[in-house]
């Protein structure tokens, strides 16, 4: 029988709960300001949250070799779904192959979450041997380049094409430039055994001062 970890239970409760905040657009009709620190501000941590837990359990099953059963998992997850959306995305306005294969790819509308851990669980077994002094700032690297795309979209710095691109979700939320940084933190946790290092009195001051600046960014 496996063991539940309840605080880490009731962490992806409320992580699930930020998820759908987000897409409801909490209070934003009741408490404009309100809604808006919370929707663009503390419930936007779910999802990299969520990408770093399934980094950290992906490290036992890529030691424990169950690589392979555990994507051919997550990939009928995956294809199940599709195919559940299929009218919507392969027949739907002006379908086309680049289409077809850019939702294959990227998924369709949430799905991309699903194609974005099979990518980046995929990246991290073939880097697993690289060294950490190279991954680390390699897998920064995407993140930064994620984030720097994401602005150049929001603020409309480049001009046409290229503002049309970075506005495009898929342009920064991707496998490579999302999933894969947040997982593979996740998997140097576990690595590493971080948690058990690290002094609660830190990780508590970091999670405020990570708070306090999400909220400020927001603002």
């Amino acid at each position: 029988m496996t063991n539940r970890n309840l605080t880490l239970d009731l962490t992806k409760i409320v992580l699930a709960l930020s998820v759908v905040g987000i897409h409801a657009g909490f209070l934003l009709d009741t408490n404009p300001d309100l809604g808006y620190l919370l929707v663009n501000g503390a419930f936007r941590i779910a999802v990299p949250v969520f990408l770093t837990i399934n980094g950290y359990y992906l490290y036992g099953v890529i030691e424990k070799d169950h690589l392979i059963p555990w994507m051919k998992r997550i990939m009928a997850l995956y294809a199940f779904w599709m195919a559940v959306y299929l009218p919507f995305w392969a027949f739907g306005d002006h379908p086309s192959v680049a289409k077809l294969i850019h939702h294959t790819v990227f998924g369709y509308h949430h799905l991309w979450y699903v194609a974005g851990i099979i990518g980046g669980a995929t990246i991290i077994y073939f880097v697993r041997h690289v060294s950490v002094r190279i991954g680390m700032p390699g897998s920064l690297a995407a993140f930064v380049t994620g984030v720097v795309i994401q602005y150049f979209g929001v603020y409309h710095i480049f001009p046409q094409p290229i503002d049309i691109l970075a506005n495009y979700n898929w342009s920064h939320r991707n496998f490579l430039l999302l999933a894969f940084p947040f997982m593979y933190a996740g998997y140097l946790i576990r690595r590493f055994r971080l948690g058990d290092k690290i002094p609660d009195r830190f990780l508590v001051i970091w999670t405020v001062s990570g708070l306090l600046l999400l909220f400020l960014e927001a603002g």
